[in-house]
């Protein structure tokens, strides 16, 4: 857990959105995400992330008390999802990618990106903190597309139907998550156009 925790002190202490954004990528070193999430439980999550973001060991970079509760927030979530892209992840591995359940994973990012919506919305992060908007963005979609695969390969690419409406129904459902993803990003869009920063 410190490894991705102390790369967003370090974000934090000289303002860099670029270096926080890299400590939300699904596509760094698989070890730094495994010690990530292996490092706390379920019941001792919250505790174990506040005290990581905000010990008095780390007054260098002041938080207020709204910011420290979205960004905590936002690291739980992604937690959770860790542990799910880490089950995809061994099942890919292990040569069972039938058993990576992507749709999990798409579900869990969606909860990082809600986070973090969650948190701008509400005026407690900074500009500078843009790109993890980016970052968010980006792969709610790389991880839509998965899942939507998966779905159609276990569903079959041929599937007898009864009529028109089954035809609409199946057409509509074929990309399911992604409809979702374009959703969550026009959020994600509105959000920045919305801001009156000054």
């Amino acid at each position: 857990m410190d490894a991705i925790l102390r790369n967003f002190r370090e974000a934090q202490t000289i303002g860099s959105g670029t270096e926080l954004s890299a400590t939300l990528l699904p596509s760094r070193n698989l070890s730094d995400l495994r010690n990530f999430y292996n490092d706390t439980d379920e019941r001792h999550i919250e505790k174990d992330i506040r005290s990581a973001l905000t010990g008095p060991q780390h007054a260098i970079y002041r938080l207020t008390k709204p910011e420290q509760k979205a960004w905590i927030d936002v690291y739980i979530a992604f937690w959770r999802f860790t542990g799910e892209l880490l089950a995809c992840e061994d099942a890919v591995i292990g040569g069972t990618p039938h058993l990576a359940d992507w749709s999990k994973s798409y579900n869990a990012w969606k909860e990082v990106t809600n986070a973090l919506i969650k948190g701008y919305s509400g005026g407690h992060f900074q500009g500078w903190t843009l790109p993890c908007l980016y970052v968010v963005g980006k792969y709610l979609r790389i991880f839509a597309i998965k899942a939507d695969e998966q779905a159609k390969d276990s569903n079959g690419d041929a599937m007898f139907t009864t009529g028109y409406q089954d035809d609409v129904m199946e057409e509509s459902n074929k990309n399911e998550k992604l409809e979702d993803a374009a959703r969550m990003l026009n959020r994600v869009f509105t959000l920045c156009i919305s801001d009156r920063w000054e």
